[in-house]
């Protein structure tokens, strides 16, 4: 079975993986700091793109494009590490 994040397909075996918050990290780690702190405002802090555009003083189309990449970028590694 597979589930979703933002429609990007995860294996199931990675989410009943014990050490899924580890591997997490270690993700966000990996993609870089810029992609990792996009993905930690827009769903840690739960901020929307046009907050997070008016913040950092961007285009929301900018927003957006960054975080598909910051999302690719995320579930290759997750996936991959």
């Amino acid at each position: 079975m597979l589930y979703t994040i933002e429609s990007e397909l995860i294996p199931e075996e990675l989410l009943e993986d014990g050490g899924l918050r580890a591997r997490v990290w270690r993700a966000l780690e990996r993609i870089g700091k810029p992609y990792a702190e996009l993905l930690t405002i827009h769903y840690l802090e739960d901020k929307t793109v046009p907050a997070i555009a008016r913040e950092l003083g961007d285009s929301e189309k900018a927003v957006e494009s960054r975080l598909h990449r910051a999302r690719e970028a995320f579930r290759r590694e997750l996936v991959s590490g």
